[in-house]
């Protein structure tokens, strides 16, 4: 009779499926909740700080001076005021010693001489000189534009090359050269200086420049620098 219950009976398949299932379902679950506590962080607000600012207390009052004794006064200095003087004094001039009369006929004059003269100079005078000093210098040349000089001019014939120095060159070359040309008040060149060179011709250029360039007349010696371009014919 109790047979039946003692002896054992072995489970179905569908009951063993139905654990292996159950388990692996929990296991799943359970490394499922592991993994969602390990990656999900709550952010938590922090907290709210307040800034408060405590002024420092006023400093203590002076502590007072002792008793008996009275506090130190300071009195201004007094202030000295400088007189001026009411009266100016007056400089006094020493008086200028009289001049000796001159006698007439004295040594050294002649007739005809001008009053205040050299001894031993030129009766009537030195063209050009001043009375009762030394003749007077020139004034310095101004320096203008060559344009400027070239208006003035009345008669300028170009200066020509020697045919010795001509036959070195060919057809159609062109020379240049420079000179620093001066006007005297007369119109007339007075000197003439070399800036760019033609060596061995320079000095045959300048004597034609001083012959025959003339300008007119001038309130103050001129000074210009020109330019010349020779061409070969």
């Amino acid at each position: 009779m109790f047979e039946h219950y003692i002896a054992g009976t072995r489970p179905s398949w569908k009951r063993r499926a139905l654990i292996i299932v159950s388990f692996a379902l929990h296991g799943m679950a359970a490394i499922g909740l592991i993994v969602w506590s390990v990656f999900h962080v709550e952010e938590l607000t922090p907290p709210a700080i307040s800034l408060t600012f405590v002024s420092a207390p006023p400093p203590p009052p002076p502590p007072p001076p002792p008793a008996g004794r009275k506090p130190v006064e300071h009195k201004p200095k007094p202030v000295t005021k400088v007189q001026q003087p009411t009266e100016i004094p007056k400089l006094i001039q020493p008086a200028e010693p009289e001049k000796p009369e001159e006698k007439e006929g004295e040594e050294g004059g002649v007739e005809g001489g001008v009053e205040g003269g050299v001894k031993g100079g030129t009766v009537g005078g030195v063209l050009g000189g001043v009375l009762g000093g030394a003749p007077q210098a020139p004034p310095p040349p101004k320096v203008v534009a060559s344009f400027v000089l070239d208006a003035q001019r009345i008669s300028s014939p170009d200066p020509h090359l020697p045919e010795e120095f001509v036959r070195k060159y060919n057809h159609g070359d062109r020379i240049r050269a420079t000179y620093r040309i001066c006007v005297r008040q007369d119109g007339r060149v007075g000197e003439v200086s070399v800036v760019l060179p033609i060596h061995g011709v320079d000095q045959m250029i300048m004597d034609q420049l001083k012959q025959n360039w003339v300008y007119k007349p001038q309130a103050l010696p001129v000074c210009t620098v020109r330019n010349f371009i020779f061409t070969i014919n």
